[in-house]
């Protein structure tokens, strides 16, 4: 998942503006302006329309840092089996 201040403060040290940032993102039905929309959602962590694994590449590429730094990654154990809780023998 993309992290969106990761993002902003990389965007801000690089001195990258969306509309350049965009011009990396814009692939087959995703235009120019589409492009710019989700960057700015994203730098807002509104995560509409949900960033690709392809979009964090590019944009990484793009800032010259590795995916993972502009990545939140984070575990869910909601359905997990749970054993219970010994009491004392």
């Amino acid at each position: 998942m993309l992290n969106g201040e990761r993002l902003q403060q990389i965007c801000r040290q690089r001195k990258m503006s969306v509309p350049t940032l965009a011009g990396y993102l814009v692939r087959g039905g995703f235009d120019a302006e589409q492009a710019q929309t989700a960057l700015r959602n994203w730098m807002r962590r509104l995560y509409t329309p949900k960033p690709t694994a392809e979009d964090v590449r590019r944009i990484a590429g793009a800032l010259g840092v590795e995916a993972n730094a502009i990545s939140l990654w984070q575990a869910s154990h909601r359905y997990a089996p749970r054993r219970p809780a010994r009491r004392g023998s």
